[in-house]
């Protein structure tokens, strides 16, 4: 089951996990991942965030998975590097 989440304008394809869905973020910066339980963003992009750590590394949904769909499913990023909406 894929459902739509819509962030001021812009649509995120997710998984399932809509009731583990905390909040959104916005990239302040780019952000190449550097491990593949790491995904790329760019700033200004809207993230979903699934789960917040002490350690700074959030899990959320990256962003444009309608444009490359082997990048879906949830995946760690620097939380240093976003905005909370």
């Amino acid at each position: 089951m894929v459902s739509a989440i819509v962030f001021f304008q812009k649509t995120f394809k997710c998984s399932s996990f809509l009731k583990e869905l905390h909040f959104a973020v916005k990239a302040l910066y780019d952000y190449t991942a550097t491990i593949p339980e790491e995904f790329d963003f760019k700033a200004g992009d809207m993230i979903a965030v699934t789960k917040v750590r002490k350690s700074g590394w959030w899990t959320g949904e990256p962003p444009n998975l309608a444009e490359d769909p082997e990048k879906s499913g949830k995946r760690i990023f620097p939380s240093n590097y976003v905005t909370i909406l």
